[in-house]
């Protein structure tokens, strides 16, 4: 149970929503759709302003609040936020860790009024406990991955589905980190997986791998 405000933040995929949805006792809870709007969970859109007001209303009451993807919320909201009455709860809930250095920088409005909590993919002794599969534990530890298959064989039948899933989350972090995945870095990675983990090697392979695609575009 949470009993102050509270930024729960973390990569994407990682089971947020579904944490927030399933042990929490919630009075409202809205997604940030865009920079504009917010969806309700009746599917109603409303713009970021009238939800603003949603909120103050409710916390007024005493409810339970829950803003979701909140790092699409424009930083100039961030006042409306801090203004908003103290004695209820209100949990904000980041898909990324860039959120976390614009609630708690320096000059941010929000900044002393929420504790952070991150929330990562899942420890494998957890995942090993319940599964008793040290392979599919492996696999298990990211949870976007759970509704899609039931075995290794799944796995091995669908992976050329789940490297675009992968990658997009790769990138995602990369842009966190204010980097760009190149074409070189996600074929470090790829090398990395494979167990090529010497520098000089990896340098070697893709020195002879650039030279093997320009000779093929000549």
């Amino acid at each position: 149970m949470i009993n102050y405000w509270t930024l729960i933040y973390g990569r994407r995929k990682t089971g947020k929503t579904t944490l927030l949805k399933n042990c929490l006792k919630y009075d409202y809870y809205v997604t940030i759709a865009d920079e504009q709007e917010g969806l309700l969970e009746n599917g109603e859109r409303k713009k970021i302003e009238e939800i603003l007001k949603d909120i103050r209303e409710e916390l007024r009451k005493g409810s339970f609040v829950i803003i979701d993807e909140f790092q699409r919320l424009p930083m100039k909201y961030y006042t409306d936020l801090s203004t908003m009455p103290k004695d209820s709860i209100l949990v904000l809930a980041g898909s990324s860790y860039g959120v976390l250095n614009k609630v708690f920088d320096s000059n941010s409005h929000l900044l002393g009024f929420f504790t952070p909590k991150g929330i990562r993919i899942m420890n494998y002794d957890t995942v090993l406990a319940q599964l008793e599969d040290p392979i599919l534990s492996v696999l298990f530890r990211d949870p976007w991955i759970i509704p899609f298959i039931n075995s290794y064989d799944d796995f091995v039948s669908r992976v050329k589905e789940f490297i675009l899933i992968s990658k997009g989350l790769i990138e995602e972090v990369f842009k966190e980190e204010e980097r760009q995945l190149t074409e070189t870095y996600y074929r470090i990675l790829l090398k990395v997986a494979e167990g090529v983990w010497k520098s000089s090697e990896l340098a070697g392979i893709l020195q002879v791998e650039g030279v093997k695609q320009l000779f093929h575009l000549c």
